[in-house]
């Protein structure tokens, strides 16, 4: 009779062990660093890779009832970017818990600053796309990219001329989309950066005094969101 006590007692331990692990809350706040080449920015739905080295930034985390921020932080402790999503209608630890036994579905809003020009935060994209998103035990999908935007992430500094957008995910549900985005960088800002740099980054300078912009540079990216459990 022991025995089996102590198998029994064993075994309670075990799954409430088990039970604790699986549910473990997301904390209001952390800071996470990556072994990867690239910082991956993981949301409570998707994950995002980005184009910053870990030995030079590191990501912190926070929780704001449905809103799940990522900022990402230079080695001086500055903010360089930032992904966040917004869960509608419920909260995220409900997200996360309710998917675990049942298979559950809602509406998701991921936002971003995206970078144009290599892993620099000079010149940036601000990427919002709205997805339906379904979700079970160990499994994941988007089931419609209900709309998304982009835009110039600083307007004071530079412009983004000729935009275009494309939904390059062609099929649903999928475990990944991806949105295509190109156009042409512009600004007259000589302080910026200086002028060897913009020259090395590929922009093209104007030095005619009638002109309305500076520096150009064409640019052609995409942000692909991967979705996981």
């Amino acid at each position: 009779m022991n025995k089996i006590h102590k198998i029994i007692n064993i075994l309670l331990s075990y799954f409430i062990f088990l039970f604790m692990f699986t549910i473990t809350p997301i904390q209001a706040e952390e800071i996470i660093s990556y072994p990867e080449s690239w910082i991956t920015i993981k949301l409570i739905s998707c994950s995002i890779q980005t184009t910053y080295n870990p030995a030079d930034y590191s990501v912190r985390y926070k929780t704001e009832e449905n809103k799940y921020t990522a900022i990402i932080l230079d080695e001086k402790g500055n903010e360089v970017s930032r992904y966040s999503e917004t869960i509608k209608d419920m909260d995220i630890q409900d997200v996360i818990l309710f998917n675990k036994v049942n298979t559950i579905s809602y509406e998701s809003i991921v936002e971003g600053m995206i970078n144009l020009v290599g892993g620099r935060s000079d010149f940036q994209a601000y990427l919002k796309a709205r997805m339906k998103i379904s979700s079970g035990n160990y499994w994941r999908q988007c089931d419609e990219l209900l709309e998304y935007e982009y835009s110039s992430g600083n307007s004071d500094l530079y412009s983004l001329e000729g935009t275009q957008s494309f939904e390059a995910t062609t099929s649903y549900p999928n475990g990944k989309v991806k949105i295509d985005i190109n156009g042409v960088i512009e600004t007259n800002a000589i302080s910026l950066t200086n002028l060897e740099t913009l020259k090395t980054l590929g922009f093209t300078i104007n030095d005619s005094p009638s002109s309305s912009w500076y520096s150009r540079k064409t640019y052609n990216t995409s942000v692909t969101f991967i979705f996981m459990n």
